[in-house]
């Protein structure tokens, strides 16, 4: 309720100042991009909820749903040569129905909100939510200290490569993202040593992920641009994407930490990290894209994602330290120097193609260097199992009875 209160509160205030201060397409537009944040999955309480009683299949099922409603509206736009405000209208459409659907399951099927004021949960809320709000917001910023720079002392041409650069390597974060999610309820419930098992399994998993996609970006960065942007001018991107793939997995890593720490409960030490980020992308952009252009102010961003990574490792030493860390680093690092060979011999054919032979070619050397331990593939059948994979109760060796049962 105070979540809708406040939604409202936003969107009549933009709504005001856009259709008296702005003429009505460019009105228009505000309004429908303003809308469609404030609705946008993570604003979404029906997908708290979810989340809180550990039903995130039931949240893939409703960010499905929102996505093929977008790509239906915009196919409908696209063949009614409709204008740019139909297709704005899209996401705010997509991101509507899946509001909708996930406020009647959640009223439905697991219980009617109730308003009952309570002064000291409030207070205690916002002293646990108040920081991680607050780091939140300096992600944002931090993410844009590049661009506001680029945009003050370079020319339009850099301000685009770093755009390009930037968006196209930060939606690699969303499988972070929501790997983290699905181990949050595990980390913050356990404790001791199970604790200490969870927190290394899920930052070692964050590496298994980001290492092969490091590789196979930075080798595939020219290839991506000139399929995305053909005879646009956008090919010195490439080098810009090739340098911020040299950061996933420190982003990765930091994207993992941003929700530990949560689950522990040291927000203030995400806050802490952040800010510090946050200054040293100031600095580093002020030092470096004068000089260097975009290439500075990539640099400059991974400076700071360099700078969060260590201060997040500090507050996660009590439970797992930088030489662990790196013990589990090795063999999947060695899978991703094999898999970058290959690609090296695919260059110039089919990226979709280099790409699939590259993922194929990692796994099977993570296999071949037996770089998980026998709990990590019983976690891996029984995640096989609860996707109902075909023979996936046959993988398991030695107690494999035992194992298929506890999976089932």
């Amino acid at each position: 309720m105070i979540k809708g209160a406040a939604s409202a509160l936003i969107l009549l205030v933009t709504l005001a100042i856009a259709w008296s201060a702005l003429d009505p397409t460019r009105a228009a537009l505000v309004s429908l991009v303003t809308a469609a944040a404030l609705i946008d999955p993570n604003q979404d309480p029906s997908i708290w909820v979810l989340r809180a009683h550990e039903r995130q299949h039931v949240e893939a099922m409703l960010l499905v749903l929102s996505q093929g409603v977008w790509l239906g509206a915009l196919g409908v736009g696209v063949l009614l040569h409709a204008p740019l405000p139909w297709l704005l209208g899209a996401a705010a459409l997509g991101y509507g129905v899946r509001l909708a659907a996930g406020a009647a399951i959640a009223l439905r099927k697991l219980y009617r909100p109730r308003f009952e004021p309570d002064g000291a949960r409030f207070r205690r809320l916002l002293a646990q939510g108040l920081p991680f709000g607050t780091a939140m917001f300096g992600v944002v910023l931090y993410g844009r200290v590049g661009l506001l720079t680029l945009r003050g002392l370079t020319t339009p041409q850099d301000v685009a490569y770093f755009n390009v650069a930037y968006l196209l390597s930060q939606p690699l974060g969303f499988i972070s993202s929501a790997l983290s999610l699905a181990a949050f309820p595990v980390l913050a419930r356990a404790g001791g040593e199970p604790l200490r098992r969870s927190v290394r399994r899920t930052l070692k998993a964050q590496t298994l992920l980001a290492l092969p996609m490091t590789v196979g970006l930075g080798l595939l960065a020219e290839p991506i641009i000139s399929l995305l942007f053909h005879h646009r001018g956008f090919q010195p991107a490439g080098l810009g994407l090739r340098m911020m793939s040299l950061g996933l997995p420190v982003i990765f890593l930091n994207l993992s930490a941003r929700y530990v720490l949560a689950a522990l409960d040291r927000q203030r030490h995400y806050l802490r990290a952040i800010a510090a980020g946050l200054g040293v992308n100031l600095i580093l952009c002020a030092a470096l894209v004068p000089s260097l252009g975009f290439l500075g102010a990539c640099a400059a961003y991974l400076g700071a994602e360099t700078t969060i990574a260590f201060m997040c490792q500090r507050a996660l030493s009590p439970w797992v330290r930088l030489r662990e860390l790196a013990s589990d680093a090795t063999k999947p690092l060695l899978a991703a120097l094999g898999m970058g060979v290959l690609l090296l011999a695919f260059r110039g054919a089919n990226v979709v193609v280099a790409a699939i032979a590259g993922g194929v070619t990692y796994g099977a050397l993570l296999l071949l260097l037996r770089a998980f331990s026998e709990d990590e593939r019983r976690l891996l059948r029984r995640l096989a199992v609860s996707f109902g994979l075909s023979g996936s109760t046959s993988l398991g060796v030695g107690a494999a009875g035992e194992e298929r049962r506890a999976a089932l």
